[in-house]
Formats: C-alpha cells, sequence, structure tokens
C-alpha cells in the first residue's frame, strides 16, 4: 500500500498518505503486540491505538486524528469506547514527537478572513449544509460504484492493473490540465480556495492550466463545478487501483463547495459554509460525525464555527443511510473481536447488521 500510495502522490492522484500511515501505525503496534503475546482484546485496542498515531502524524491534531482512527472503522460513530484513551495518549505522543523533530509549531494550516460573529440562529444553516454534504457523497458513493460495475468490470480492468492505472492516470492527468486545482490530495491547496487565488497553487507550475488563464476561484458556479470534477478526479484515483486517504480530498471539495455556495448568496458565512460543508462530504463518505467537524474546525482555528459544522455532519450521516464505500466499516458486534467470543453471526440483531457496499 506504501508504494502504490506514493506513486500516486507523486502522480498527483487525489488521494493523501494517511490510509497507508494508519495501515504502517496499526502494523507495526499489532506487531509489538505480537511479541508481548497480548491478548486479543489487548491487541485490538494496541492495534487501534497505533492507527491513531499514524493518523496523527498526517492530520497534525491529536484529539480530532486520533477520534477519527477511532471512527472510521464503523458505520454511525465509534463503538470501541475502551480503544478512545490509548487511542489519544498514542496520538498526543506522536504529536509531541513529530513535532519536536520537525520543528512546526501547534497552529492552524489554513488562514480565513475576520467575519462578524455568528448568530445563534445559524446553527441551524447545519441542517442545510449537512443535507448538500450528504447528497454530495451519497452521488459520490453511487458515481463510483456505477463506473466498477458498468465500466472497469465488464471491460475486464479489474485484474490489468498496468492498463487500468495507466488509463486512469490520463484521465486524472487531463482533468488537472483544465482544472490544476484538482491536483493532488488538496491539504494546502484549500487556502488558494479561501483566499479566492491569492496564494499559488503550492505543488502546481504553472498553476493556469492547459488554457493559459488563471481559473475563476472567484465565482460561486465555478467552484461548485471544481468540486464536482475534484470528486471525479477522487474516483478516479480508486477505480485506478492507487491506494491513500479520503480525508483532505473531501474537505477540499466541501470547501470549494461551501465558498461557491457563499458566493452565489452573499448573506452566507464563508467560512462556516467552507467548514460545514467540507466535514459534511467528509463525514457522509468516511462515517466519521464527530472526527470531522473537530479536524476542519482545528486546522481552520475556527472553533465558533463547531455547532454549525457539527450539525451539519451528524445531517450529512443520515442523509447518506445506509450506502457505504469502506468495505471494512462494520459494527462492533459484527467484528472478529466479537465472533471469537462465540457470538455467531446469525444471533446478531439484523438492525445492527452492516449493508456495506463495496466499491
Amino acid at each position: 500500500m506504501a508504494a502504490t500510495s506514493i506513486t500516486s502522490i507523486i502522480a498527483a492522484g487525489s488521494l493523501g498518505p494517511e490510509a497507508p500511515l494508519v495501515a504502517i501505525g496499526g502494523g507495526v503496534a499489532s506487531g509489538f503486540a505480537d511479541l508481548f503475546s497480548l491478548s486479543a482484546d489487548e491487541t485490538h485496542i494496541i492495534t487501534i491505538a497505533g492507527m491513531s498515531a499514524g493518523l496523527v502524524a498526517f492530520v497534525g491534531e491529536p484529539i480530532s486524528g486520533s477520534l477519527f482512527a477511532c471512527e472510521v472503522l464503523h458505520r454511525y460513530g465509534l463503538e470501541y469506547y475502551e480503544a478512545v484513551l490509548p487511542s489519544m495518549v498514542a496520538g498526543l505522543a506522536c504529536n509531541f514527537a513529530v513535532r519536536s523533530i520537525s520543528g512546526e509549531p501547534q497552529e492552524p494550516i489554513w488562514s480565513f478572513a475576520p467575519e462578524e460573529a455568528l448568530a445563534p440562529w445559524t446553527t441551524a444553516l447545519g441542517l442545510v449544509f449537512g443535507t448538500i454534504g450528504g447528497l454530495f457523497g451519497l452521488a459520490w458513493i453511487q458515481t463510483t460504484i456505477f463506473i466498477k460495475t458498468k465500466l472497469v468490470v465488464p471491460s475486464g480492468l479489474v485484474k490489468r492493473h498496468i492498463l487500468k492505472g495507466l488509463i486512469g492516470g490520463t484521465i486524472i492527468g487531463g482533468i488537472g490540465m483544465l482544472m490544476p486545482e484538482t491536483l493532488f490530495w488538496a491539504e494546502l491547496e484549500v487556502q488558494t480556495i479561501i483566499d479566492g487565488g491569492e496564494t499559488p497553487l503550492p505543488h502546481v507550475w504553472p498553476d493556469v492550466g492547459v488554457l493559459g488563464v488563471p481559473m475563476p476561484v472567484k465565482n460561486g458556479a465555478f467552484l461548485i463545478l471544481l468540486s464536482i470534477a475534484k470528486m471525479f478526479a477522487i474516483s478516479i484515483t480508486v477505480l485506478s487501483g492507487y491506494r491513500g486517504g479520503f480525508i483532505f480530498p473531501f474537505i477540499f471539495s466541501g470547501h470549494t463547495l461551501g465558498t461557491g455556495l457563499a458566493l452565489l448568496i452573499p448573506a452566507l458565512s464563508p467560512t462556516a459554509a467552507a467548514l460545514s460543508c467540507a466535514a459534511a462530504i467528509n463525514a457522509s463518505v468516511t462515517r466519521t460525525w464527530l472526527s470531522s467537524p473537530l479536524i476542519v474546525c482545528f486546522l481552520s482555528g475556527q472553533l465558533q464555527c463547531m455547532p454549525m459544522v457539527l450539525v451539519a455532519s451528524i445531517t450529512a450521516l443520515f442523509v447518506i443511510g445506509d450506502p457505504a464505500i469502506i468495505k471494512g466499516a462494520q459494527s462492533r458486534a459484527e467484528s472478529p473481536g466479537m465472533l471469537h467470543r462465540g457470538v455467531s453471526k446469525e444471533s446478531i440483531d439484523p438492525r445492527m447488521q452492516s449493508k456495506v457496499v463495496s466499491a
């Protein structure tokens, strides 16, 4: 996974390095559990803690990063509550080590223009942004599944990895030539959208694309189109066999969507709209209703938006319903940790059984 992820990152694919970091962290932790002959329950908790450390190393925020690793294992929020404290400890230790070695301060990575304080009633706008973000997330899942079942599988590309990667890379490159903002996993490209193009794209040169003119990132309709293009690029990256994480690519799509809506409707707060849509799309696909708002609010330093963003995240989770794209996400009752205790799948309440739609 690490090798294919590095290839995807170098080639400007729309997935980040968080997935291999989580896998490496969990694998190392599991290895230590085997070394010290820990029980199955202890191994499970230690593995989750290792996953948290790997994710925190990338996200750079110990609370939201640790909770994300706990939540992403399930479909409606974290269920291994006993793993939260060890995960937090591992995340804090990793964050301290990474910050100490790199010398990077603990500060937001995105900078928004000052705005007036949000009125209490604006929390209800989270319902609107959550619905929009949830529908975008649902559309992404269904589109990805459609492309796989109607195009990739019938054409015999599933096991033809080199050809599949070549075709996918060509499509991703074509989209990037028209819209350079869609390239890479977009953690830093978000700032270009926030300040209306004042910050140059950090990883692309020239940053004007094949058309030779700057993209109209102050145009609301264009930003919504850019959000859709980015989500399509994410689908192609996944279906081409490249490996990586969804977090920042979906956050970028949400930022562009929310900023576009705020430009079209000036009464909206650009900051709150961007963060709410970012959390909603990410939560709807990754099923992380709690950690997604924490990630976008902490990394932007905009904690005053938390009520609206949290409402948007929860709303998106309900809007999307059962469809899921992460095959490993399941309820605690279905996990091997329960089955090894002698609980059979047949004895599980059907309402607790996940109906995961694999992409």
